[in-house]
């Protein structure tokens, strides 16, 4: 009884513990160790104490209950984009809490009748052993969905993304300024491009090496980022070119942004790199 309860604890705790670092928290080491606590410590005192075999079920299916809610909670509040594999998770949950806390009622009316507890006792594990591998199994291939979604969106953001300086690269652009210019013709809003190019950077590379070169351009896509409003569209579109995407944005507003784009520059330290 201890083996396989032990096994199902820790596995239950391996599952919050996922959930929890899906939605981005730390491993809540104290909430960790208290329901593994609240599910094997009445056991042990089941065994030890010759107490009726129901007297621990209440106490693992409130284990199964706490984790789960913690589980929720976590997910509910997930930092960042949550998407279908997140929600389908969610709802899961969600099922399997209602499914918990009548395990727990049925668990306690059977350790609280005592020797007569084996009917209670029976119908808690029925109703465990019949929906919680349906429940366990969901939660299982949603969270497998979860992570193929994640790593397809991480694909999907690496093929928009230049690796050195985390911009959107040349695909991305070409992509994105389409889409601008077709807004700005069917609406007949000013639309303006913003191009920067590093002067001499060939002759930067060749004399004090790449990594400086890198360093430079990193230093240029920050200060690209820093001096545009958040609805413009920064990005790579070459060696040491960068491009400025500006919806609704005249020509000489855009002049005046490239100007103090260009000072920015400028005063970003980048003599003291070179």
């Amino acid at each position: 009884l201890l083996i396989v309860n032990g096994t199902a604890a820790i596995g239950a705790s391996a599952l919050w513990t996922g959930f929890w670092l899906r939605a981005g928290w730390r491993i809540q080491w104290p909430l960790l160790l208290s329901l593994l606590a609240l599910w094997l410590a009445p056991i042990v005192a089941m065994l030890v104490l010759g107490l009726p075999r129901a007297t621990h079920i209440p106490f693992a299916t409130a284990s199964v209950g706490l984790g789960l809610v913690s589980s929720l909670w976590a997910l509910l509040g997930k930092q960042g984009t949550k998407n279908a594999a997140d929600y389908a998770l969610i709802t899961w949950l969600a099922l399997a809490l209602p499914v918990s806390a009548a395990a727990v009622f049925i668990g306690m009316s059977s350790a609280g009748a005592g020797a007569g507890a084996g009917a209670g006792a029976n119908t808690a594990l029925v109703l465990y052993a019949g929906v919680a591998p349906t429940l366990c199994t969901g939660i299982g291939l949603f969270t497998l969905l979860g992570f193929t979604l994640d790593a397809i969106t991480d694909s999907v953001e690496l093929a928009r993304t230049d690796g050195l300086t985390g911009l959107l690269n040349r695909r991305a652009f070409d992509s994105e300024l389409g889409t601008a210019v077709a807004m700005a013709e069917r609406y007949q809003r000013e639309l303006s491009l913003v191009i920067v190019d590093v002067d001499h950077f060939k002759a930067l590379n060749d004399s004090y090496g790449h990594p400086t070169g890198d360093a430079v351009l990193r230093i240029v896509a920050r200060t690209l980022v820093e001096s545009a409003r958040r609805v413009d569209v920064p990005a790579r579109i070459g060696g040491e070119e960068f491009a400025l995407i500006l919806a609704d944005t005249p020509s000489a507003a855009a002049l005046r942004l490239a100007e103090r784009l260009r000072q920015a520059i400028m005063r970003s330290g980048i003599d003291e790199i070179s």
